[in-house]
């Protein structure tokens, strides 16, 4: 199996306080050479430990229809508390991480207000015309909140920690070709191997944001020189600075190895390798 780990550049401040471990496994009848890595790194709390609500003040809106102001009201009270998660999300990662995350962050997190707000009041309420506002006070978990966001990998934004897009070329018990997703000349693609899901699930575990390579290679242009199995070091290096990320290249084998850090020749990237 050949495979690269790739982070940002703020990955090497990380390798000074976290430890990063690798265990490599073969796995009969199903596949040769998968690893599986577990990252253990310091618990990081971006909300005060002493404090478990966090007071939101938040303002929200409806259409009255039909004149039914009581479901106006309603509908209103509910924008509003959507409104008051949406605040104490922004306390916790950049406008920047929001954006690019606003689909996952409404089906997970803003979705789920009823769970996050422990205590509500209505200071005020008025009519507009043919809209109900209502402004609301709201005592929201911050904690539940940072857990999920962290769950999903989006509290790694805030705290400076690296991005990351897992490469891996999986060759299954009796298949000749490696698959991979970065090889769009294969007539049957594989999206996702069952060794770089089950580092996906690792990593976004220990709350990195890994890199959705479904979204990166439509968005990046890359050449197909670099739509090989066998990436060299400075393949990985071109690709890196494609995708915004700092190359870490792993090769695993079938007994325990250890990882170093060692200089490219530019001198400006380093490689994460396993030994």
């Amino acid at each position: 199996m050949q495979g690269a780990i790739l982070f940002d550049s703020k990955s090497l401040d990380l390798c000074k306080t976290g430890r990063i471990a690798m265990r490599g496994t073969r796995w009969t009848g199903v596949v040769i050479g998968i690893a599986a890595f577990f990252v253990l790194l310091p618990v990081i709390c971006v909300w005060a430990q002493e404090q478990d609500f966090k007071t939101v003040t938040a303002e929200g809106v409806a259409v009255i229809r039909d004149g039914n102001l009581a479901s106006a009201r309603d509908s209103a009270v509910n924008d509003a508390l959507r409104k008051a998660v949406e605040q104490a999300v922004g306390t916790m990662v950049s406008a920047q991480t929001i954006a690019e995350n606003y689909t996952v962050l409404s089906d997970r997190v803003y979705s789920k207000t009823s769970g996050y707000v422990k205590n509500y009041q209505v200071v005020s309420e008025s009519q507009d015309g043919r809209l109900y506002r209502v402004r609301v006070k709201a005592d929201v978990a911050g904690a539940d909140i940072e857990k999920d966001l962290s769950a999903l990998g989006l509290l790694m934004a805030r705290k400076n920690m690296p991005r990351v897009m897992i490469m891996v070329a999986e060759q299954n018990v009796g298949q000749v070709r490696y698959v991979y997703w970065w090889n769009r000349t294969m007539t049957t693609r594989t999206d996702m191997t069952i060794t770089e899901n089950i580092l996906m699930q690792k990593l976004a575990e220990k709350g990195f944001n890994v890199v959705d390579h479904n979204v990166a290679d439509k968005t990046v242009g890359l050449s197909d020189a670099y739509r090989i199995a066998d990436l060299s070091d400075r393949a990985a290096q071109k690709i890196g600075r494609l995708y915004g990320v700092l190359p870490g290249h792993t090769r695993t084998r079938s007994r325990p190895g250890s990882m170093r850090l060692r200089r490219l020749p530019d001198r400006r990237q380093t490689i994460l390798s396993a030994g």
